[in-house]
């Protein structure tokens, strides 16, 4: 294979890795959300342990992110992206 076809099949991993991250985070934000909501209007708690996993897969999608940004692969913005990180 020549270096051409190496770069592009890893531009497409990226995008597909990251296309999966972000909806995987968009519904685990929306879970998050409802079960914070609860946590704050009845007596459920909010386990620690989701927050913890929350931020570290949050992490590894910023980290894939800027990586991709660094090595010349453009990415575009997904809507809610800014809501997530914001939130």
């Amino acid at each position: 294979m020549d270096n051409q076809t190496i770069a592009k099949r890893y531009r497409t991993e990226l995008s597909s890795v990251k296309e999966l991250l972000f909806k995987f985070l968009l519904v685990w934000t929306g879970i998050l959300l409802i079960l914070s909501w609860m946590d704050f209007l009845s007596k459920y708690k909010l386990s620690e342990a989701m927050v913890t996993s929350y931020i570290i897969l949050l992490g590894v999608y910023i980290v894939h992110k800027e990586t991709s940004r660094w090595t010349g692969v453009k990415m575009g913005i997904k809507p809610g992206e800014l809501f997530v990180y914001v939130w």
